[in-house]
């Protein structure tokens, strides 16, 4: 056992004496950029690499340097001098494989600035959860430990936290969220203009169970419901004021919108609408102002087709009107000037409230189209008449 040891120790002592030494591998690493070099551990190791078949040494180091591109500043490479056998005791210097790099002495962005940065998008900050936070218990802020880590003069990372209450399923969780945030400039002296976010640990705090009925209620409260409900709002102001009567009939609702699109005044239009859409097919649930996807889509399809090409709707459709078929108390639709042009818009009777105990009832648009012809045919059929009146006689 003792010569055992013997034999173990002579041959420590060998690998020891026939690694690269502090000062060569120090000799090795460094060029006119390196400003200094130090080791992350106290040793090397020796491992096999399978993929050239031979022995490395590797050791731990973290080289400061000026940065190539950005000379100006300082970056902080971590990594690994590797060394291969050359057979027997004796190691060559082969390459420095990088593991981390990171920038120093670059200032900080302000807290001021992330913040404005994060308000430019909040749903790409808050990512999934954006939809189904109901309430923001302590606002993102940057963790206390947390360091800036600079990958470059141009893009900065930083960890944030913030607590909230989430909706999952019929529940709602408190839940402590960590993101890290990374933050991108176009410029090295410009300002922030967009950011990444990664996921991160997050802890469920507190966890309450709700009926199906209070989470559609509390969905209204979200802080995606509520910021576009807040937008929309902001919007509806911009737009004209418009007190929309109560429609007796369907076609006192029909002929307000063909005298708005006669007008061509867009905004009126899109004010109008977004009061007399049926609110089940395209207003976001609870919301009066809010246009869902499919009443955007609608809104911009009749303003685009009615005012945003070479002919507008009051070129080709007449104010006094006849009435196209199929035409009934729900569904209106009337002939063009130029034929194949026209208008088309469907009806629904719903609850609008009550009003001395008593049930009232409004008129809603579920389906509006303009055809307004813009092809050769229907020029040659415009240029035909000497007289532009004959078009519509009867107006």
């Amino acid at each position: 056992m003792k010569n055992l040891l013997l034999i173990l120790s002579v041959l420590l002592s060998l690998y020891a004496f026939c690694q690269p030494s502090d000062a060569t591998i120090k000799k090795d690493l460094t060029n006119s950029n390196k400003v200094s070099i130090k080791f992350t551990k106290t040793t090397g190791t020796r491992q096999w690499n399978s993929s050239t078949g031979n022995w490395e040494y590797v050791r731990g180091v973290e080289i400061t340097q000026k940065a190539a591109s950005y000379p100006e500043f300082k970056i902080v490479v971590i990594g690994d001098a590797v060394y291969q056998s050359m057979g027997g005791s004796s190691y060559s210097y082969w390459k420095f494989r990088q593991t981390d790099q990171h920038y120093l002495d670059i200032p900080n962005p302000s807290t001021e600035e992330i913040y404005a940065t994060i308000s430019k998008d909040w749903k790409q900050f808050y990512g999934y959860n954006f939809r189904n936070i109901t309430n923001l218990v302590v606002e993102p802020k940057i963790k206390e430990e947390s360091k800036f880590v600079w990958h470059d003069p141009k893009s900065v990372s930083i960890e944030m936290i913030y607590t909230a209450e989430i909706i999952n399923g019929w529940a709602v969780e408190k839940k402590e969220i960590n993101k890290t945030m990374r933050l991108y400039k176009d410029d090295v002296n410009g300002d922030w203009v967009r950011f990444i976010m990664s996921n991160g640990p997050e802890t469920v705090l507190e966890k309450t169970e709700y009926h199906e009925e209070e989470i559609k209620e509390l969905r209204l409260k979200t802080l995606e419901y509520s910021l576009e409900e807040e937008k929309a709002k902001a919007h509806m102001n911009e737009l004209p004021e418009v007190e929309i009567p109560k429609f007796e009939k369907f076609i006192d609702l029909f002929n307000d919108i063909h005298e708005i699109l006669l007008s061509g005044d867009e905004k009126k239009l899109e004010a109008v609408l977004i009061q007399t859409l049926s609110k089940k097919k395209y207003l976001e649930v609870g919301s009066d102002v809010q246009l869902n996807y499919f009443g955007r889509e609608l809104v911009d399809k009749i303003t685009k087709d009615a005012f945003g090409y070479k002919y507008k709707y009051a070129d080709q459709i007449c104010r006094t009107y006849t009435f196209g078929d199929l035409s009934s108390e729900r569904h209106v639709n009337i002939n063009g000037s130029v034929p194949g042009s026209g208008m088309m818009m469907n009806g629904v009777l719903v609850p609008g409230g009550f009003k001395n105990g008593v049930q009232q009832w409004i008129w809603e648009i579920t389906l509006l189209q303009v055809f307004i012809l813009q092809d050769k045919k229907s020029t040659d059929y415009i240029n035909s008449f000497d007289d532009p009146s004959k078009l519509c006689p009867n107006d």
